[in-house]
């Protein structure tokens, strides 16, 4: 897989292995039910991955987009992204509906200052 200085000198292919590469990091990287993975990856968790591969975090940060466009990924609450299976959805709505619920527990228990 070729290193990315920009688009230009990257072939098509080279771009779509990256886009590929996008996507297993984030299949790897994040788990479903019965998984004991988080369902949402970050975006910098998944440069950091991708660096490994030799891929810059510019270009991997254009992949993540344009998986994102094209409904591979769907993206979560600015902070991350997930797969856009109905198993890796379900797995995203049960972890963020887990935190507001978290916030919301904290805010019945918090004292009016």
């Amino acid at each position: 897989m070729a290193a990315a200085d920009g688009d230009d000198q990257l072939t098509r292919t080279d771009r779509r292995e990256q886009y590929e590469h996008v996507l297993r990091i984030v299949e790897h990287n994040t788990g479903a039910p019965g998984r004991p993975q988080p369902a949402i990856i970050e975006v910098g968790q998944i440069t950091l991955h991708a660096g490994s591969a030799g891929i810059d975090a510019r270009t991997a940060k254009s992949r993540i987009r344009a998986a994102v466009e094209n409904d591979d990924l769907v993206e979560v609450q600015h902070r991350g992204v997930v797969r856009n299976t109905r198993e890796g959805l379900q797995a995203a709505l049960g972890e963020v509906y887990s935190q507001q619920q978290t916030i919301v527990d904290a805010l019945e228990g918090a004292d009016d200052e």
